[in-house]
């Protein structure tokens, strides 16, 4: 199988994804090594609303719920399974793709060994998914985390006890998940499962070996293997609104769209292809994402943005699992429940930076259901 490899760092919610009732003009921008032609993307990739690098492969999102890859494709990890429709999230590994459908199932398609592009029969209300490089993670409406897949160093184990999980991501022989009081469990490699005493995170990515915790400050913490400089933040890094990591590197991305690179010094395993350094191509970015040596960021309007920040009144009619409300990219959102005219158990979450929206979803499908929200929009 090649050296151990990077595994899949984008962890990707639905409450940015389901909520784009169309996508404007988008395109994506590769950089890094050009080895498989992961760094060659389509020019008619224009209407993406989300993006995943793996290995030495990308999964990208389309704005009709279809999937599509790139790169190399030595197990089908660049091929999503004929008919996939209705996605609303992807996730790519080593080798492996996975993607979240709009009802809480989960797809996996590539390599297959230890069954990580196998999910467990009985996964039907997913709401976040995160591909490792042998194993696979779903984030469950309930907070739980539901793991499968190589477990070599314990990267699927997760206590029971653990019910407010908001977002997941995995690496190479760890897995992370972010509480909703912003505390992070980790286990796994023990390099990178000894987490700093944090208490206000509110973004988490992972990469080869490494971690990176967004505070709710706009300030970034990693830990974890630094071969390449991939934990070494740049000082006075601010006003990042999501991180991403890759092999030996490792993204952040500012509020005013610029993208921030390090690592990849070429001093470890990892060589310097310039995967840390955005080109000068690259405009405004609204999504990152790092492979094993290479970087993909999303950039264009994603959402119809809010004009003013102020109360809106929401109604949502929907007889699937999720449901969400969009705003533009660094604004905050405080939901508070009006009336109530469904039965049933619905949970509210609270957004996570690289977000662009509330979520809300109930643990079973019921009837065609009709909630009333008042939402608070602020500038953060």
């Amino acid at each position: 199988m090649g050296s151990s490899a990077f595994l899949a760092i984008s962890v990707l919610t639905l409450a940015s994804l389901a909520a784009i009732s169309r996508a404007a003009q988008t395109s994506v921008v590769a950089w890094g090594s050009p080895d498989d032609g992961v760094t060659n993307v389509s020019p008619n990739l224009d209407t993406i609303t989300a993006i995943s690098a793996g290995l030495r492969f990308c999964l990208a999102l389309k704005d009709d719920g279809t999937v599509i890859g790139w790169g190399r494709n030595d197990f089908g990890e660049t091929t999503p399974p004929e008919g996939l429709s209705n996605i609303v999230a992807v996730s790519a590994g080593a080798w492996h793709g996975l993607a979240l459908s709009s009802n809480g199932f989960v797809v996996g398609w590539g390599l297959n060994d230890n069954e990580m592009a196998t999910p467990p029969s009985e996964l039907t209300n997913a709401i976040a998914i995160a591909a490792g490089y042998e194993h696979s993670l779903a984030l469950l409406g309930n907070g739980r985390v539901t793991a499968w897949g190589r477990d070599l160093y314990g990267e699927t184990h997760f206590p029971y006890d653990l019910t407010n999980a908001v977002a997941i991501a995995a690496g190479d022989g760890f897995s992370i998940a972010l509480r909703d009081n912003g505390t992070i469990f980790a286990n796994g490699r023990i390099n990178v499962y000894t987490v700093p005493a944090l208490t206000n995170v509110v973004g988490i990515a992972a990469g080869c070996r490494h971690i990176l915790a967004l505070q709710s400050d706009g300030t970034v913490v990693a830990w974890g293997m630094n071969d390449s400089g991939q934990t070494d933040v740049p000082p006075g890094l601010s006003n990042v609104i999501a991180v991403a990591a890759g092999g030996g590197h490792s993204l952040a991305l500012r509020r005013d769209g610029t993208v921030v690179g390090w690592g990849a010094s070429g001093d470890g395993q990892f060589k310097n292809y310039g995967q840390a350094e955005p080109p000068p191509i690259l405009g405004a970015a609204v999504q990152i994402a790092g492979g094993w040596d290479h970087s993909i960021a999303l950039q264009g309007d994603l959402l119809e943005p809010l004009q003013e920040p102020g109360i809106l009144d929401w109604t949502v009619v929907t007889n699937d699992l999720h449901a969400s409300i969009s705003t533009q990219r660094g604004w905050s959102y405080r939901p508070e429940l009006t009336s109530d005219l469904a039965t049933g158990p619905w949970h509210m979450m609270q957004p996570i930076p690289g977000d662009s929206g509330i979520r809300v979803f109930r643990d079973t499908p019921s009837a065609s259901t009709q909630r009333f929200y008042r939402i608070q929009v602020l500038r953060q």
